[in-house]
């Protein structure tokens, strides 16, 4: 193990955490600020229980080794829990809060980081791309940070542009958060296919030829498909198999983004055995609010995931029954 200068975290601290392996670093710390940050420590740190607390007890000092702690981490951490915060200054990568929360959840102080670990979530949940999101989704599990959880699962559904890339094994992401990425990614695609036949049903009410009636060349109702089909591609909703390979955030505004097309009512007389289509088609206003109901209603079923219901292996379809929030 290479030699390595001490950060002075707590000068007067009475303990020492030997950080990493090949490289490793050395944090002074104060017990007591572990202690009661941390429940794993506190034990740690128990005279009768374990050799740390027995060498604390009798020489007033321990050196602790830490070879499979990440040290830059570990070193954040240690810094929040002893009031440095200067280091909430520090720019922080998805990726680096998910370090900071395979650490804490190790350690069980996830909670004592609760404050801190919320701004750095704010200053990244609304700029990150589709693998930032699935990191920031992890990081808020591993931190316990409830009510992000709930608000980036549902940007998962909303703003993923494909699938969510199932999360890379690793012996520290609890089984639960594949079931969950699973979850999200199920529902954004049954979200997807729903708008997409939406759109397809519409396009039959608008100018479907199946119907009763029939019109003459020159009747106003035969030009109705037309227009809203180029309506339609100036929206970016055709082909509807746009749809699925884009997020559905878009896909909502590209829905409110529709307007009603100019459309005469007057119909033909459909000869003397067929009467006009036109009267039994829906008119494009009507559309436009149906349109808009969808909207709300993706937006609504969009899943806003319980932290706790997921922790206990449950994915609830649903608004939590559970009072949770509490």
């Amino acid at each position: 193990m290479a030699s390595q200068s001490i950060v002075e975290i707590a000068p007067r601290g009475d303990v020492v955490l030997v950080c990493g392996s090949a490289a490793c670093t050395k944090l002074r710390v104060e017990s007591k600020v572990l202690a009661l940050a941390s429940p794993v420590f506190q034990a740690m740190f128990d005279e009768k229980k374990f050799h740390e607390g027995t060498t604390l007890a009798s020489y007033g000092f321990v050196e602790i080794a830490l070879p499979d702690d990440d040290p830059l981490p570990t070193k954040t951490i240690c810094q929040v829990l002893h009031m440095r915060f200067n280091v909430l200054g520090e720019h922080l990568r998805p990726k680096d809060l998910v370090d900071i929360g395979i650490v804490a959840d190790k350690y069980d102080c996830s909670r004592a980081l609760s404050g801190p670990a919320y701004f750095w979530f704010s200053r990244l949940v609304d700029a990150v791309d589709d693998s930032g999101r699935t990191q920031l989704f992890i990081a808020a599990y591993l931190l316990k940070q409830d009510q992000l959880f709930r608000q980036i699962s549902h940007d998962m559904v909303m703003k993923t542009s494909n699938n969510v890339l199932p999360i890379a094994y690793h012996a520290e992401y609890p089984m639960p958060l594949q079931e969950a990425v699973g979850a999200l990614n199920r529902q954004r695609s049954t979200l997807g296919v729903k708008i997409v036949r939406f759109i397809e049903d519409a396009v039959l009410d608008v100018c479907d030829d199946g119907g009763p009636g029939q019109c003459t060349p020159e009747c106003p109702t035969v030009m109705r498909g037309t227009k809203f089909v180029l309506q339609l591609r100036a929206c970016n909703l055709c082909p509807p198999s746009k749809i699925l390979i884009r997020p559905l955030e878009q896909t909502c505004m590209a829905l409110e983004c529709f307007q009603p097309f100019e459309e005469s009512l007057s119909g033909c007389s459909g000869g003397s055995v067929y009467w006009c289509k036109g009267a039994f088609l829906k008119r494009s206003a009507t559309i436009k609010q149906e349109f808009s109901d969808m909207v709300k209603e993706t937006e609504q079923n969009a899943l806003r995931l319980c932290l706790k219901c997921v922790q206990s292996g449950e994915i609830q379809q649903g608004k939590c029954e559970k009072d949770h929030s509490k």
